[in-house]
Order: structure tokens, then C-alpha cells, then sequence
């Protein structure tokens, strides 16, 4: 796995949450979406990252684009805006995908 810790811990509570639900495996697909999304957009990525971005915005936007995806994902998105680290969604994603293979 890579990563920080904390975008690990995120990866290890949606996984939970996902097999508490039955939906493992969809999750697993949504965040392959989420990865791939997050890496083929270069401005994306910095929309993420970018502290003058408001934080309502950056969850507007990412509800949007991943507005066909499970509660599991939309739920991720909505707790890394009110902890202010949608800078790790990607590594989240990377880290989901590792613990699941």
C-alpha cells in the first residue's frame, strides 16, 4: 500500500463499511472509477488540491462527477470535505483498491 496513514485509514473504514453493507464489490469498482477519473484529469487533480477552492465547491463538483457511484463514495467525499483533505482522494481510491486485491 501506498500513501499516508490517514489516507490508509480512510481506504480501511470505506472497506469496512462496504463489507458491513454487502457492496464490497461495488465499492471496488467505484473506486477504480474515482482513481482513474482523478488521474487521466490533470485540473481535476489540482481542483483537489487547491487550498483557494471552497470547499462547498470542490464537494459540488466531485458529487457531480461521481453522481452515478455508490452512498459509500458520495459519504467518502462528503467526510474528506468536512476534514478538509480532499487532497487524499486519490490515495484513498489507491489504497481501497490495494486492500481489496
Amino acid at each position: 500500500m501506498s500513501g499516508n496513514r490517514a489516507a490508509i485509514r480512510y481506504a480501511k473504514a470505506v472497506l469496512q463499511q462496504a463489507k458491513e453493507g454487502g457492496v464490497v464489490d461495488t465499492v471496488f469498482g467505484d473506486m477504480q472509477d474515482v482513481f482513474n477519473t482523478i488521474k487521466a484529469n490533470k485540473e481535476l487533480q489540482h481542483v483537489l488540491k487547491s487550498p483557494l477552492i471552497k470547499a462547498n465547491d470542490k464537494k459540488e463538483a466531485l458529487l457531480n462527477i461521481f453522481e452515478d457511484r455508490s452512498k459509500e463514495i458520495k459519504s467518502l467525499i462528503g467526510v474528506l470535505i468536512d476534514n478538509q483533505r480532499t487532497q487524499l482522494l486519490t490515495d484513498v481510491s489507491r489504497n481501497f483498491i490495494d486492500l481489496y486485491n
